[in-house]
C-alpha cells in the first residue's frame, strides 16, 4: 500500500494535488465529498472505473492521514495549513505518520519514503559535489545506492519496474531533489533538499535569528530528521556499512551542504566563521573549491 508504488492508494501526486488547489480556490468554505467529486473527476480523471475508483483511494488514504479536515460530508483545508504550501503539509504528514521504528521498517503507507530519503539523503555521491545522479525506470540505480549505504531487506528497496520511478516523482514533488540535464534521455536528479528545507526555517529560528552551528543543525534534525542526528537517521544507524563520520569530522553532508549554499545564495540565510572555533563545522564543497567552516547561520528576512 505504499506510496512509492504507483498501483497504491495514496500515490498519485496529480489528484491529491488537483484536489488541494480546488479546496484552497474555495477560500476557507467547505466543499461537500460529492461536489468535490463531480467537479474535479471529468478534468483530471480518465473517463472510466478505473479513474473513478483512483480517484476515491488516493482521497481516502489522505483524508485517513488527515491531511484535509472532514466534517461529515464537509471537506475543507484545515485553518492552521492555510497558509502553507501543499507540498510542506503533505511532508509534515509523511514525519508525523512515520512514527517510531517499527514503523519505518514495517509500515506499508508514507513510511517507505522516509527510509528511502533518509537512506540517500547523507550520501555525498550522488549530491552535485559527488557528481552522480539518480535515476527512474527500468535501469534505475535507485535500489543499489540503497544496498550499499545499508543492510536493508528486498521488502525495503523500492522495485525497478513501478517504485523506483514513483519515488523519485515524491522526491521531487517534496523538495528533496532536483532534475538535472543529462546527455541520455533518462531523467537523472541530483540530490538537493533545500526546497524541503525553506518552509522551516522561520521555525527553526522562532526564537534566536542566529544560531550556533551545532545548535542549528540539531533543530533542522528535530524538523527533518532523515537529515544526521534526526530520529530517521539514527533508526537506520545499525544497519549502515559504514558508521557515518561526518560528526566526527566535523563536516555537513553533501547535500545538505549544497542547499545551505543555495539558500545563502537566495539570501535567506547569512554564514559567520569565529576564528580558532574547535565547533565550526566545514561545508562539503565540490573539489577545488576552497574549504568554508561554518560557526554559526543567521535568518535573513524571508519576504
Amino acid at each position: 500500500m505504499s506510496i512509492i508504488n504507483n498501483a497504491n492508494p495514496g500515490s498519485s501526486i496529480l489528484i491529491i494535488s488537483t484536489i488541494d488547489k480546488y479546496l484552497r480556490e474555495q477560500s476557507g468554505n467547505t466543499v461537500s465529498l460529492d461536489t468535490l467529486k463531480q467537479h474535479l473527476r471529468p478534468a483530471t480523471l480518465p473517463n472510466t472505473p478505473t479513474g473513478a475508483e483512483r480517484y476515491g483511494d488516493n482521497l481516502a488514504f489522505w483524508l485517513k492521514l488527515g491531511l484535509w479536515q472532514l466534517n461529515g460530508e464537509e471537506i475543507s483545508i484545515k485553518l492552521s495549513d492555510r497558509e502553507l504550501s501543499f507540498e510542506h503539509r503533505v511532508l509534515k504528514k509523511i514525519i508525523e505518520m512515520t512514527v517510531d521504528q517499527t514503523q519505518f521498517y514495517e509500515g506499508n503507507g508514507v513510511e517507505p519514503f522516509s527510509l528511502c530519503i533518509t537512506g540517500l539523503i547523507n550520501q555525498s555521491q550522488y549530491s552535485f559535489a559527488g557528481g552522480s545522479y539518480l535515476i527512474g525506470g527500468s535501469r534505475s540505480n535507485v535500489p543499489t545506492a540503497l544496498l550499499q549505504y545499508a543492510n536493508l531487506n528486498n521488502e525495503n528497496v523500492p522495485n525497478q519496474s513501478n517504485e523506483s520511478g514513483p519515488f523519485l516523482k515524491w522526491a521531487q514533488f517534496l523538495g528533496f531533489v532536483e532534475p538535472i540535464a543529462t546527455e541520455s534521455t533518462e531523467t537523472a536528479y541530483c540530490l538537493d533538499p533545500t526546497r524541503a528545507i525553506l518552509p522551516y526555517l522561520t521555525n527553526i529560528f522562532a526564537n534566536k535569528k542566529t544560531l550556533d552551528i551545532q545548535d542549528f543543525l540539531q533543530k533542522l534534525a528535530t524538523d527533518l530528521p532523515m537529515f544526521s542526528e534526526g530520529r530517521f537517521a539514527k533508526y537506520l544507524e545499525s544497519t549502515l556499512h559504514e558508521p557515518r563520520l561526518n560528526k566526527a569530522n566535523n563536516q555537513i553532508g553533501a547535500a545538505l551542504s549544497h542547499a545551505l549554499l543555495r539558500l545563502e545564495a537566495m539570501n535567506k540565510i547569512s554564514f559567520e566563521q569565529k576564528s580558532d572555533d574547535i565547533k565550526a563545522m566545514q561545508l562539503y564543497l565540490p573539489q577545488g573549491m576552497t574549504a568554508r567552516l561554518v560557526s554559526s547561520i543567521s535568518l535573513r528576512d524571508l519576504a
